[in-house]
């Protein structure tokens, strides 16, 4: 923002130009430190709730609040297969001249899905096992369905995860819950 600034007031232009490209930076100033304040609240609030969703490699505090926000309580999900169906990471079967075959299900959460694959994504560069499944799968199902599987192996991660940070929870919004 600085640079910009200084572009803006040593640059020759119209002051009219000129004055339209101050508010400018000036509003993009203002929903920057917006959307800094919201990163940290939601920092303070999911850290609590998810601190073992938070060592899994790809989740920052804002994909852990979607995953939270969308999943709600994951005691919902009874096993790590039911949340890969929600999710849409659940292979389905697809029959043609009695051959079975498997695709992706195109149902499913978007929004938990796309979670999903940028955590593979950040994984993939950042994580050695992340690595490792997806060089095992890539010489047969293709980069793709490598990391079709990398996403449904990282939804037993995530339901392990979620459930052992569940059976922690504090937090006073979730004591009220739990009373309940």
């Amino acid at each position: 923002m600085t640079s910009l600034t200084l572009l803006v007031d040593t640059t020759d232009m119209s002051a009219h130009v000129r004055r339209v490209l101050t508010e400018m930076t000036t509003e993009i100033d203002g929903l920057n430190k917006r959307v800094r304040g919201l990163e940290t609240t939601i920092r303070e609030l999911v850290t609590p709730l998810a601190p073992t969703l938070l060592e899994i490699t790809g989740i920052s505090h804002v994909s852990a609040a979607v995953l939270l926000a969308e999943i709600g309580d994951i005691t919902r999900f009874t096993s790590s297969a039911k949340l890969a169906r929600y999710t849409g990471t659940a292979p389905i079967p697809v029959y043609s001249s009695d051959k079975e075959r498997y695709r992706l299900h195109r149902g499913g959460n978007r929004r938990l899905n796309s979670v999903l694959y940028t955590t593979s994504i950040v994984q993939q560069q950042f994580h050695p096992g992340a690595r490792a499944l997806l060089a095992r799968h890539e010489p047969t199902k293709g980069a793709r369905g490598a990391r079709r599987i990398l996403k449904r192996h990282l939804i037993d991660v995530i339901h392990r995860a979620m459930t052992q940070d569940r059976a922690t929870w504090q937090h006073h919004i979730t004591q009220h819950q739990l009373a309940a």
